[in-house]
């Protein structure tokens, strides 16, 4: 399986010198990207004339080569095969720290290999370019490692709690309003009475 196994959408300096993508070949054969195509979340899109990753191996495309911008807010990758079947894809939400790189963790199963999927997980962290991925510590772990496909570093992260919260305070209201309105001695009680003229 050939996964988008970390890009640099921030970097330290330059973004046309310093932005790069790399993929990852988890299988056990080498495999040819030849028409194998990337593209961002904009509407960039590069197709492989050539190149190859051999089992384990690591395929580094600056962005010289691809010409693919990468986007420090709101980034997305997303990997076709020759055939244009989608293979992998790797998104975040927010704005990417500045010289960290957006890294894939493959999830490992009880025999030792790589499942990967939707299973695996993302995180930011050092960059290693051509190299595995170096996750961060554990204390940061939980910081900074979000399931695939997942919103991260939202700008208003408590915003659906809170939207919640105000609904079900609006339609408590509305029922209570209703119900006293349906209620005369409740309608007296709030409203104060009135005297009926004649």
């Amino acid at each position: 399986m050939i996964y988008i196994n970390e890009w640099l959408p921030n970097p330290l300096g330059s973004d046309t010198q310093n932005e790069w993508i790399e993929l990852w070949n988890s299988g056990a054969e080498l495999v040819n990207l030849a028409g194998w195509r990337l593209e961002n979340s904009t509407t960039g899109k590069f197709s492989l004339k050539s190149g190859e990753i051999s089992s384990g191996g690591y395929f580094v495309l600056k962005r010289s080569e691809s010409k693919l911008t990468l986007r420090n807010t709101d980034g997305k990758l997303v990997l076709y095969n020759q055939a244009g079947n989608l293979v992998h894809k790797s998104a975040f939400y927010g704005t990417a720290p500045e010289g960290k790189s957006y890294n894939f963790l493959a999830r490992r199963s009880s025999l030792g290999a790589d499942e990967g999927g939707s299973d695996g997980r993302f995180f930011f962290a050092d960059p290693t370019p051509g190299a595995a991925n170096a996750l961060p510590a554990a204390s940061e772990l939980s910081l900074v490692d979000y399931p695939a496909g997942t919103l991260i570093h939202s700008a208003f992260p408590d915003a659906g709690v809170f939207g919640m919260a105000f609904g079900v305070a609006l339609i408590f209201a509305a029922l209570a309003i209703y119900v006293i309105k349906k209620n005369n001695d409740l309608q007296e009680l709030f409203f104060g009475g009135h005297e009926e003229i004649r």
